[in-house]
C-alpha cells in the first residue's frame, strides 16, 4: 500500500492481523530487500527508506513481505505492482496540486 505523507509518498502493509510484538517484517521487490517496522497490525520501512521503496515498486514486478504474527506464525503475502508506476504518478500529480 501507497499512503501519503506530510511531505512525500510513503509505503506501508497492513497485513489484517497484529504482527509479534517487537518483530520486524521484510519486504522484497526484485533483488532489493527492505525491513520494515511493525506495530499492531501495520508494517513500514524507516523514512529514510520511502523513496527507494516507491522507486522499486514503480521498478517491479511483484512485492513480497514476510512477518511473524502474534500468535507466531510466519507468513509471506505476494502482490501484484502491476499498475503501480501509474497509481504513484498519479497519486504523485493529485498531492501536488
Amino acid at each position: 500500500m501507497i499512503g501519503l505523507g506530510a511531505a512525500n509518498l510513503g509505503a506501508a502493509f497492513t497485513g489484517g492481523y497484529p504482527f509479534a510484538d517487537g518483530s520486524r517484517a521484510t519486504l522484497e521487490v526484485g533483488d532489493t530487500t527492505f525491513e520494515l517496522f511493525t506495530e499492531g497490525e501495520y508494517a513500514w520501512p524507516a523514512p529514510a527508506d520511502d523513496a527507494n521503496v516507491i522507486a522499486a515498486f514503480k521498478r517491479g514486478t511483484d512485492a513480497v513481505i514476510t512477518a511473524r504474527s502474534s500468535r507466531g506464525t510466519q507468513t509471506k503475502d505476494t502482490f501484484s505492482l502491476l499498475g503501480a508506476t501509474a497509481m504513484i504518478e498519479d497519486a504523485e500529480a493529485r498531492c501536488s496540486q
